[in-house]
């Protein structure tokens, strides 16, 4: 079963960023690098080659647990989950999404050898 649906604009974590961001309350990008020495290593997020490199946004910790309680109340994981399960998610089609397949490489765990072989084909039409 997939996920409720939930409007981020109606959320109290999407509350609490807009009033993180109302002009004049963050911190400027200069006095955020000069007071946190160890910024890059707090704010990079790696997933093998892929670096994310958030620690120059104008962003302190406030803002950064108020996106993670966004992605909690909007149901994020429990979403991510789904994709990846082969739930239908792309409901304007009634069908599983699986962009992601495109990416697979063969080297991948068995349980995707069916779906790399699809992949193949539609890569050769």
């Amino acid at each position: 079963m997939l996920p409720k649906t939930t409007d981020p604009l109606a959320t109290i974590a999407w509350s609490r960023l807009r009033d993180l961001s109302a002009p004049g309350t963050l911190p400027e990008l200069c006095d955020l690098l000069a007071g946190e020495p160890d910024r890059f290593e707090r704010w990079v997020l790696r997933c093998g080659d892929i670096i994310c490199d958030f620690s120059k946004q104008r962003a302190n910790t406030a803002v950064r647990e108020a996106l993670f309680a966004l992605a909690r109340e909007v149901a994020l994981p429990e979403w991510i989950e789904a994709l990846f399960s082969g739930a239908e998610v792309n409901n304007t089609e009634g069908r599983a999404a699986k962009h992601w397949a495109l990416r697979l490489t063969g080297a991948d765990d068995a349980s995707s050898s069916e779906l790399f072989a699809t992949v193949l084909d539609a890569r050769q039409r």
